[in-house]
Protein backbone atom coordinates (compact mmCIF):
# COMPACT_ATOMS: atom_id res chain seq x y z
CA UNK A 1 0.00 0.00 0.00
CA UNK A 2 1.19 3.73 -0.79
CA UNK A 3 2.08 5.53 1.62
CA UNK A 4 -0.13 8.87 1.85
CA UNK A 5 1.67 12.52 1.64
CA UNK A 6 2.18 14.33 5.24
CA UNK A 7 -0.35 17.16 5.05
CA UNK A 8 2.25 20.05 5.24
CA UNK A 9 0.32 23.40 4.43
CA UNK A 10 2.39 26.69 3.67
CA UNK A 11 2.96 30.34 4.05
CA UNK A 12 1.10 30.55 0.52
CA UNK A 13 -1.67 27.99 2.06
CA UNK A 14 -2.65 29.96 5.11
CA UNK A 15 -2.84 33.16 3.27
CA UNK A 16 -5.57 31.26 1.13
CA UNK A 17 -7.21 30.14 4.33
CA UNK A 18 -7.25 33.35 5.41
CA UNK A 19 -8.64 34.56 1.93
CA UNK A 20 -11.70 31.66 2.35
CA UNK A 21 -11.77 33.08 6.14
CA UNK A 22 -12.47 36.40 4.67
CA UNK A 23 -14.67 35.85 1.69
CA UNK A 24 -16.63 33.77 4.36
CA UNK A 25 -17.56 36.87 6.61
CA UNK A 26 -18.10 39.04 2.95
CA UNK A 27 -20.76 36.47 2.67
CA UNK A 28 -22.48 36.37 6.11
CA UNK A 29 -22.37 40.06 7.22
CA UNK A 30 -25.13 40.64 5.14
CA UNK A 31 -27.59 37.85 6.84
CA UNK A 32 -26.49 38.31 10.12
CA UNK A 33 -27.19 41.83 10.00
CA UNK A 34 -30.26 41.92 7.31
CA UNK A 35 -32.95 42.79 10.46
CA UNK A 36 -30.77 45.91 11.28
CA UNK A 37 -30.15 46.64 7.33
CA UNK A 38 -33.56 46.11 6.82
CA UNK A 39 -34.65 48.39 9.18
CA UNK A 40 -31.92 51.42 9.14
CA UNK A 41 -32.69 51.55 4.70
CA UNK A 42 -36.61 51.19 5.01
CA UNK A 43 -37.98 47.91 3.80
CA UNK A 44 -38.22 45.86 7.16
CA UNK A 45 -38.20 42.40 6.61
CA UNK A 46 -41.88 41.49 8.70
CA UNK A 47 -43.59 44.17 6.26
CA UNK A 48 -42.69 42.75 3.27
CA UNK A 49 -39.04 43.13 2.61
CA UNK A 50 -38.15 40.03 2.66
CA UNK A 51 -38.21 39.31 -1.44
CA UNK A 52 -36.19 42.96 -1.02
CA UNK A 53 -33.72 41.53 1.26
CA UNK A 54 -33.03 38.53 -1.07
CA UNK A 55 -32.43 40.52 -3.72
CA UNK A 56 -29.29 41.73 -1.77
CA UNK A 57 -27.73 38.14 -2.20
CA UNK A 58 -29.13 37.78 -5.43
CA UNK A 59 -27.26 40.97 -7.12
CA UNK A 60 -24.08 39.94 -5.68
CA UNK A 61 -24.37 36.80 -7.29
CA UNK A 62 -24.42 38.79 -10.58
CA UNK A 63 -21.12 40.47 -9.99
CA UNK A 64 -19.86 36.84 -9.01
CA UNK A 65 -20.82 35.18 -12.23
CA UNK A 66 -19.48 38.35 -14.10
CA UNK A 67 -16.19 38.16 -12.59
CA UNK A 68 -15.94 34.05 -12.86
CA UNK A 69 -16.28 34.80 -16.49
CA UNK A 70 -13.33 36.21 -16.49
CA UNK A 71 -11.40 34.24 -14.64
CA UNK A 72 -9.64 32.72 -17.78
CA UNK A 73 -8.55 36.05 -18.72
CA UNK A 74 -7.42 37.25 -15.21
CA UNK A 75 -5.28 33.62 -14.98
CA UNK A 76 -3.71 33.92 -17.93
CA UNK A 77 -2.27 37.41 -18.06
CA UNK A 78 -1.63 37.83 -14.05
CA UNK A 79 -1.30 34.22 -12.69
CA UNK A 80 -3.57 33.20 -10.36
CA UNK A 81 -1.74 34.09 -7.25
CA UNK A 82 -1.90 37.88 -8.32
CA UNK A 83 -5.20 37.78 -9.65
CA UNK A 84 -6.44 36.28 -6.18
CA UNK A 85 -4.71 39.37 -4.43
CA UNK A 86 -6.15 41.58 -6.71
CA UNK A 87 -9.70 40.15 -6.17
CA UNK A 88 -9.83 40.42 -2.14
CA UNK A 89 -8.92 43.98 -1.96
CA UNK A 90 -11.30 44.56 -4.74
CA UNK A 91 -14.16 42.42 -2.35
CA UNK A 92 -12.58 44.57 0.94
CA UNK A 93 -13.38 48.02 -1.39
CA UNK A 94 -16.83 46.90 -1.73
CA UNK A 95 -17.73 45.73 1.65
CA UNK A 96 -15.86 48.95 2.59
CA UNK A 97 -18.66 50.82 0.44
CA UNK A 98 -21.22 48.83 1.94
CA UNK A 99 -20.92 51.19 5.28
CA UNK A 100 -22.24 54.30 2.66
CA UNK A 101 -25.82 53.80 2.80
CA UNK A 102 -25.17 53.24 6.84
CA UNK A 103 -23.05 56.68 7.29
CA UNK A 104 -25.06 59.24 5.71
CA UNK A 105 -28.91 57.71 6.02
CA UNK A 106 -30.38 61.36 5.87
CA UNK A 107 -27.97 62.49 2.44
CA UNK A 108 -29.31 59.11 0.64
CA UNK A 109 -32.88 58.39 1.60
CA UNK A 110 -34.46 56.33 -0.25
CA UNK A 111 -31.31 55.39 -2.52
CA UNK A 112 -29.66 54.11 0.52
CA UNK A 113 -30.70 50.67 -0.61
CA UNK A 114 -29.45 51.03 -4.19
CA UNK A 115 -26.47 52.24 -3.26
CA UNK A 116 -25.61 48.65 -1.11
CA UNK A 117 -26.81 46.99 -3.72
CA UNK A 118 -24.14 48.28 -5.96
CA UNK A 119 -21.33 48.18 -3.17
CA UNK A 120 -22.16 44.46 -3.06
CA UNK A 121 -21.88 44.13 -6.73
CA UNK A 122 -18.21 45.54 -6.71
CA UNK A 123 -17.47 43.21 -3.76
CA UNK A 124 -19.31 40.44 -5.76
CA UNK A 125 -16.22 40.92 -8.67
CA UNK A 126 -13.54 40.34 -6.04
CA UNK A 127 -15.58 37.17 -4.71
CA UNK A 128 -16.60 35.90 -7.93
CA UNK A 129 -12.29 35.97 -8.80
CA UNK A 130 -11.95 33.99 -5.47
CA UNK A 131 -14.94 31.79 -5.79
CA UNK A 132 -13.21 31.09 -9.19
CA UNK A 133 -9.08 30.74 -8.76
CA UNK A 134 -8.82 29.67 -5.20
CA UNK A 135 -9.78 26.17 -5.54
CA UNK A 136 -7.82 25.58 -8.83
CA UNK A 137 -4.51 27.25 -7.22
CA UNK A 138 -4.91 24.81 -4.12
CA UNK A 139 -4.50 21.92 -6.60
CA UNK A 140 -1.84 23.43 -8.30
CA UNK A 141 0.05 23.83 -5.14
CA UNK A 142 -0.58 20.31 -3.85
CA UNK A 143 -0.67 18.29 -7.26
CA UNK A 144 -0.05 15.04 -5.20
CA UNK A 145 -3.11 14.79 -2.77
CA UNK A 146 -5.51 17.81 -4.06
CA UNK A 147 -9.02 16.54 -2.67
CA UNK A 148 -7.52 16.38 0.79
CA UNK A 149 -6.18 19.83 0.59
CA UNK A 150 -9.44 21.56 -0.97
CA UNK A 151 -11.81 20.06 1.42
CA UNK A 152 -9.28 21.59 4.05
CA UNK A 153 -9.47 24.87 2.45
CA UNK A 154 -12.92 24.86 2.06
CA UNK A 155 -12.92 24.16 5.75
CA UNK A 156 -12.29 27.67 6.25
CA UNK A 157 -15.36 28.71 4.77
CA UNK A 158 -17.60 27.61 7.54
CA UNK A 159 -15.15 28.85 10.43
CA UNK A 160 -15.16 32.30 8.89
CA UNK A 161 -19.15 32.09 8.90
CA UNK A 162 -19.02 31.01 12.65
CA UNK A 163 -16.27 33.88 13.75
CA UNK A 164 -18.65 36.13 12.21
CA UNK A 165 -21.59 35.11 13.03
CA UNK A 166 -20.88 34.98 16.56
CA UNK A 167 -19.15 38.28 16.86
CA UNK A 168 -21.72 39.90 14.50
CA UNK A 169 -24.69 39.08 16.38
CA UNK A 170 -23.25 39.73 19.69
CA UNK A 171 -21.91 42.96 18.52
CA UNK A 172 -25.88 43.71 17.27
CA UNK A 173 -27.17 42.61 20.22
CA UNK A 174 -25.97 44.90 22.11
CA UNK A 175 -26.15 48.47 20.09
CA UNK A 176 -23.14 48.01 17.80
CA UNK A 177 -24.04 49.66 14.70
CA UNK A 178 -24.26 47.50 11.59
CA UNK A 179 -21.83 50.12 9.67
CA UNK A 180 -18.68 49.62 12.54
CA UNK A 181 -18.63 45.91 11.40
CA UNK A 182 -18.60 46.67 7.88
CA UNK A 183 -15.55 49.23 8.40
CA UNK A 184 -13.73 46.75 10.64
CA UNK A 185 -14.67 44.25 7.86
CA UNK A 186 -13.14 45.76 5.05
CA UNK A 187 -9.78 46.50 6.65
CA UNK A 188 -9.13 42.50 7.89
CA UNK A 189 -10.58 41.09 4.81
CA UNK A 190 -7.45 42.91 2.82
CA UNK A 191 -4.69 41.42 4.79
CA UNK A 192 -4.31 38.49 2.64
CA UNK A 193 -4.61 40.48 -0.50
CA UNK A 194 -1.71 42.19 0.60
CA UNK A 195 0.62 39.21 1.29
CA UNK A 196 -0.97 37.23 -2.23
CA UNK A 197 0.73 40.28 -3.76
CA UNK A 198 3.75 40.34 -1.86
CA UNK A 199 4.79 36.37 -1.93
CA UNK A 200 7.49 35.82 -4.53
CA UNK A 201 5.99 32.16 -5.05
CA UNK A 202 6.25 31.35 -8.86
CA UNK A 203 3.14 31.31 -10.62
CA UNK A 204 1.78 27.39 -11.88
CA UNK A 205 2.15 27.66 -15.82
CA UNK A 206 -0.43 29.48 -17.06
CA UNK A 207 -2.36 27.80 -20.02
CA UNK A 208 -2.19 29.63 -23.48
CA UNK A 209 -5.42 31.69 -24.11
CA UNK A 210 -6.69 30.02 -27.25
CA UNK A 211 -7.00 26.65 -25.45
CA UNK A 212 -8.35 27.86 -22.62
CA UNK A 213 -12.02 28.59 -24.99
CA UNK A 214 -10.94 25.31 -26.63
CA UNK A 215 -11.14 24.03 -23.21
CA UNK A 216 -14.49 25.52 -22.27
CA UNK A 217 -16.12 24.70 -25.78
CA UNK A 218 -14.65 20.79 -24.75
CA UNK A 219 -16.68 20.70 -21.29
CA UNK A 220 -19.59 22.40 -22.37
CA UNK A 221 -20.00 19.83 -25.62
CA UNK A 222 -20.59 16.94 -22.69
CA UNK A 223 -23.93 16.09 -21.65
CA UNK A 224 -21.99 14.71 -18.25
CA UNK A 225 -21.24 18.57 -17.77
CA UNK A 226 -25.14 20.07 -17.88
CA UNK A 227 -25.48 16.84 -15.73
CA UNK A 228 -23.37 18.18 -12.48
CA UNK A 229 -24.45 21.70 -13.53
CA UNK A 230 -27.17 21.69 -12.51
CA UNK A 231 -26.20 19.27 -9.66
CA UNK A 232 -24.24 21.96 -8.73
CA UNK A 233 -26.95 24.46 -8.99
CA UNK A 234 -28.86 22.85 -6.29
CA UNK A 235 -26.35 22.11 -3.89
CA UNK A 236 -25.76 25.59 -3.90
CA UNK A 237 -29.31 26.58 -3.29
CA UNK A 238 -29.72 24.23 -0.22
CA UNK A 239 -26.50 25.20 1.61
CA UNK A 240 -26.99 29.07 1.05
CA UNK A 241 -30.86 29.15 2.02
CA UNK A 242 -29.92 28.43 5.28
CA UNK A 243 -26.97 30.34 5.51
CA UNK A 244 -28.73 33.45 4.43
CA UNK A 245 -32.17 33.07 5.86
CA UNK A 246 -30.96 31.49 8.82
CA UNK A 247 -30.42 34.32 10.96
CA UNK A 248 -33.43 36.34 10.00
CA UNK A 249 -35.40 33.22 11.01
CA UNK A 250 -34.53 32.76 14.08
CA UNK A 251 -34.96 36.43 14.66
CA UNK A 252 -38.81 36.69 12.64
CA UNK A 253 -40.31 33.07 13.29
CA UNK A 254 -38.60 32.30 16.36
CA UNK A 255 -39.03 35.68 17.91
CA UNK A 256 -34.80 35.38 19.07
CA UNK A 257 -32.47 38.01 19.54
CA UNK A 258 -29.41 38.64 16.95
CA UNK A 259 -27.29 36.62 19.26
CA UNK A 260 -29.78 34.08 19.55
CA UNK A 261 -29.75 34.15 15.34
CA UNK A 262 -25.88 34.14 15.57
CA UNK A 263 -25.44 30.98 17.77
CA UNK A 264 -27.90 28.99 15.10
CA UNK A 265 -25.82 29.84 12.62
CA UNK A 266 -22.54 29.32 14.18
CA UNK A 267 -23.93 26.21 15.25
CA UNK A 268 -24.59 25.50 11.62
CA UNK A 269 -21.02 26.56 11.06
CA UNK A 270 -19.69 23.81 13.43
CA UNK A 271 -21.38 21.49 11.28
CA UNK A 272 -19.91 22.44 8.21
CA UNK A 273 -17.29 22.49 9.88
CA UNK A 274 -17.02 19.35 11.35
CA UNK A 275 -18.30 17.69 8.25
CA UNK A 276 -15.53 19.25 5.52
CA UNK A 277 -12.41 18.86 8.40
CA UNK A 278 -13.45 15.21 8.42
CA UNK A 279 -14.30 14.84 4.67
CA UNK A 280 -10.97 16.84 4.09
CA UNK A 281 -8.99 14.35 6.40
CA UNK A 282 -10.79 10.70 5.93
CA UNK A 283 -12.63 10.75 2.60
CA UNK A 284 -10.48 9.43 -0.54
CA UNK A 285 -11.49 10.14 -4.13
CA UNK A 286 -12.54 7.11 -4.78
CA UNK A 287 -15.43 7.26 -1.55
CA UNK A 288 -16.77 10.93 -3.05
CA UNK A 289 -19.83 9.20 -4.26
CA UNK A 290 -21.06 7.72 -0.66
CA UNK A 291 -19.95 10.94 0.56
CA UNK A 292 -22.53 13.10 -1.28
CA UNK A 293 -25.20 10.30 -1.10
CA UNK A 294 -24.76 9.61 2.12
CA UNK A 295 -25.20 13.47 2.83
CA UNK A 296 -27.75 14.33 0.07
CA UNK A 297 -30.10 11.71 1.95
CA UNK A 298 -29.20 13.20 5.29
CA UNK A 299 -30.02 16.43 4.13
CA UNK A 300 -33.73 15.30 3.47
CA UNK A 301 -34.26 14.47 6.42
CA UNK A 302 -32.96 17.35 8.51
CA UNK A 303 -33.93 20.12 6.30
CA UNK A 304 -37.80 18.89 6.53
CA UNK A 305 -37.19 19.67 10.17
CA UNK A 306 -36.51 22.79 9.86
CA UNK A 307 -40.23 24.39 9.33
CA UNK A 308 -41.30 22.62 12.40
CA UNK A 309 -38.97 24.89 14.66
CA UNK A 310 -41.36 27.77 15.42
CA UNK A 311 -43.64 25.35 17.28
CA UNK A 312 -40.71 24.48 19.62
CA UNK A 313 -39.38 26.70 22.44
CA UNK A 314 -35.50 28.06 22.97
CA UNK A 315 -32.62 27.84 21.31
CA UNK A 316 -30.77 24.13 21.98
CA UNK A 317 -33.26 22.44 19.41
CA UNK A 318 -33.21 24.62 16.70
CA UNK A 319 -29.25 24.59 17.34
CA UNK A 320 -28.66 21.13 17.32
CA UNK A 321 -30.98 20.61 14.22
CA UNK A 322 -28.54 23.70 12.44
CA UNK A 323 -26.19 21.51 13.24
CA UNK A 324 -27.37 18.53 11.59
CA UNK A 325 -28.22 20.55 8.33
CA UNK A 326 -24.65 21.86 8.48
CA UNK A 327 -23.25 18.18 8.79
CA UNK A 328 -25.51 17.41 5.71
CA UNK A 329 -24.39 20.39 3.40
CA UNK A 330 -20.75 20.30 4.24
CA UNK A 331 -19.38 18.53 1.53
CA UNK A 332 -21.42 19.44 -1.41
CA UNK A 333 -19.92 22.52 -2.99
CA UNK A 334 -15.97 20.92 -2.94
CA UNK A 335 -17.03 17.27 -3.07
CA UNK A 336 -19.38 17.93 -6.12
CA UNK A 337 -16.49 19.64 -7.85
CA UNK A 338 -13.72 17.24 -7.01
CA UNK A 339 -16.16 14.15 -8.21
CA UNK A 340 -17.11 15.75 -11.31
CA UNK A 341 -13.24 16.57 -11.72
CA UNK A 342 -13.05 12.87 -11.48
CA UNK A 343 -15.44 11.51 -13.59
CA UNK A 344 -14.12 14.32 -16.41
CA UNK A 345 -10.57 13.42 -16.30
CA UNK A 346 -9.98 14.49 -19.87
CA UNK A 347 -10.97 18.30 -19.63
CA UNK A 348 -9.02 21.17 -18.28
CA UNK A 349 -9.33 20.78 -14.27
CA UNK A 350 -9.15 24.96 -13.65
CA UNK A 351 -11.56 25.73 -16.26
CA UNK A 352 -14.07 22.94 -15.02
CA UNK A 353 -13.55 24.18 -11.68
CA UNK A 354 -14.61 27.59 -13.11
CA UNK A 355 -17.65 26.18 -14.99
CA UNK A 356 -19.21 24.53 -12.15
CA UNK A 357 -18.68 27.83 -9.95
CA UNK A 358 -20.81 29.60 -12.25
CA UNK A 359 -23.69 27.48 -11.50
CA UNK A 360 -23.47 27.26 -7.63
CA UNK A 361 -23.14 31.21 -7.61
CA UNK A 362 -26.68 31.69 -9.47
CA UNK A 363 -28.04 28.80 -6.93
CA UNK A 364 -27.41 30.51 -4.18
CA UNK A 365 -28.39 33.59 -5.63
CA UNK A 366 -31.63 32.23 -6.99
CA UNK A 367 -32.79 30.71 -3.66
CA UNK A 368 -31.85 33.39 -1.48
CA UNK A 369 -34.33 35.50 -3.62
CA UNK A 370 -36.74 32.68 -4.11
CA UNK A 371 -37.06 31.99 -0.18
CA UNK A 372 -37.55 35.76 0.33
CA UNK A 373 -40.57 35.57 -2.38
CA UNK A 374 -42.15 33.13 -0.93
CA UNK A 375 -41.27 34.25 2.77
CA UNK A 376 -43.86 37.42 1.67
CA UNK A 377 -46.30 35.13 0.96
CA UNK A 378 -46.35 32.02 3.07
CA UNK A 379 -43.58 32.68 5.85
CA UNK A 380 -40.31 32.22 5.65
CA UNK A 381 -40.39 28.63 7.79
CA UNK A 382 -42.52 27.38 5.04
CA UNK A 383 -40.56 28.77 2.49
CA UNK A 384 -37.46 26.35 4.03
CA UNK A 385 -39.73 23.06 2.66
CA UNK A 386 -37.54 23.70 -0.73
CA UNK A 387 -34.08 22.83 0.83
CA UNK A 388 -35.40 19.41 1.25
CA UNK A 389 -36.82 19.16 -2.18
CA UNK A 390 -33.06 20.45 -3.22
CA UNK A 391 -31.23 17.75 -1.46
CA UNK A 392 -33.90 15.28 -2.23
CA UNK A 393 -33.56 16.04 -6.66
CA UNK A 394 -29.68 15.56 -5.90
CA UNK A 395 -29.65 12.49 -4.52
CA UNK A 396 -31.83 11.11 -7.37
CA UNK A 397 -29.00 12.81 -9.74
CA UNK A 398 -26.02 11.20 -7.84
CA UNK A 399 -28.30 7.89 -7.37
CA UNK A 400 -28.81 7.84 -11.61
CA UNK A 401 -25.12 8.79 -12.33
CA UNK A 402 -24.11 5.84 -9.99
CA UNK A 403 -26.46 3.70 -12.25
CA UNK A 404 -25.19 4.73 -15.95
CA UNK A 405 -21.91 4.59 -14.72
CA UNK A 406 -22.43 0.35 -13.65
CA UNK A 407 -24.43 -0.12 -16.44
CA UNK A 408 -21.46 1.11 -19.01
Amino acid sequence: MTKRPAFRPGCVDIALYLTFLGYAAGSMIIPVALVDIAESLHFPLESGGMEAGGRLHAIRSVGIVAALLGCGFLSFHLGKRRSLAASVLIMGSGLLLCSLPGLMPDLLGGSGYWLLMTALLFAGIGEGVIEGLATPYVQDLHPEDPARYVNFAHTFWPIGVTLTVLTAGWLLSIGCPWVVLFLVLAVLVMLPGLYLLWSKRPEPPAPAQKPVWGAVGKICRRPLFWFFFTAMFLGGGAEFSLTFWGAAFVQLDLNGSAAAGGVILAAFSVGMITGRTCAGLLITTARLFHLLMGCAVAGIVFASLVPWLPGVGGTVVPALLFFCNGLAVAPFWASLQCYCSDRMPEVDNTVLMILLSLAGVPGCGFFSWLLGWLGNSIGLAQAFWIVPGCFAVLAGMLLSDRLWVFRR
